[in-house]
């Protein structure tokens, strides 16, 4: 294994066609999703963007741009540094429930090189 892992959403094999996951839903410009897209990778072929209909905590659906990783760029194993868990954690305390900040907080991370 060479590298750090990070946060990521997955297509679930088990067919559910109804997955949760907590998330921030910003309004983006065109030009700020070119951004977007060159901080995630996609040109280099890391991640991918689709859109996918989301339902909000308030039950309104809307279309997302949301980032899944490309297959040969996952790899089981991989900690995510302590400096991105903690830059994580930083935004979930503004937006994200009490229980996934706590499960959050129970990630184990990657010291070395943090």
């Amino acid at each position: 294994m060479d590298g750090f892992g990070c946060g990521g959403l997955a297509v679930r094999a088990d067919g559910d066609t109804d997955p949760t996951a907590e998330a921030v839903v910003w309004r983006v410009t065109a030009a700020g999703l070119e951004t977007l897209d060159m901080y995630e990778g996609v040109g280099a072929g890391h991640y991918r963007r689709e859109t996918w209909a989301v339902r909000t905590r308030a039950g309104e659906t809307v279309e997302a741009a949301v980032y899944l990783a490309e297959p040969e760029f996952i790899e089981d194993g991989l900690l995510p540094a302590r400096r991105y868990v903690e830059h994580l954690l930083a935004g979930a305390e503004q937006f994200l429930s009490e229980a996934y900040r706590a499960w959050l907080r129970t990630v184990r991370r990657e010291e070395v090189g943090s």
